[in-house]
């Protein structure tokens, strides 16, 4: 990676977080095909809130990584409410690389860390917990029925104060 990277990164997932089954339930994505609907402009309005409290760039961790450009994703972001959303890269996909996938996006996380030769602080935002033990601290997590909420920012913040505390 050419470009520098900012002293904190959070780990983005998106089903689960920008959008969630209260956003589904409520009829937003019937247009399945348009990808775009998938994105719940409140949930997207509070990524935006908390990069602009937390001055964190994204990389993106989610599955979406495998069928949708980042480029594509960050230009929707903006498009649906957060118009700061700034990708630093993508996790690798490690899907099937040694059967064990229920810590799998921890374990991807991890290489991306390891690859970047990066060591500022990053959190994740998840509706999973399958981050191993390692990843697991840096974790906030979500759920699939409500998504990204008003506290999902206040734990992200707290989480980049207390490891820049620990430093």
């Amino acid at each position: 990676m050419t470009e520098s990277l900012p002293k904190r990164l959070l780990f983005l997932d998106i089903d689960g977080v920008l959008n969630s089954k209260g956003w589904l339930e409520k009829g937003h994505m019937k247009h399945f095909s348009k990808m775009e609907t998938h994105f719940d402009p409140a949930a997207c309005r509070l990524l935006n809130d908390t990069i602009r409290r937390t001055g964190c760039g994204l990389v993106l961790s989610s599955s979406w990584r495998i069928q949708h450009e980042v480029a594509w994703i960050q230009s929707t972001l903006r498009a649906r409410g957060c118009p700061l959303a700034r990708f630093y890269g993508q996790t690798p996909n490690m899907w099937g690389d040694d059967g064990h996938e229920d810590d799998l996006r921890g374990r991807e996380i991890s290489a991306w860390l390891a690859a970047s030769a990066w060591s500022g602080a990053h959190v994740i935002v998840d509706d999973s917990d399958g981050m191993g033990f390692e990843q697991r601290k840096h974790l906030v997590r979500t759920t699939w029925e409500r998504g990204m909420t008003v506290d999902t920012v206040d734990e992200i913040e707290a989480m980049f104060e207390r490891w820049e505390e620990e430093q």
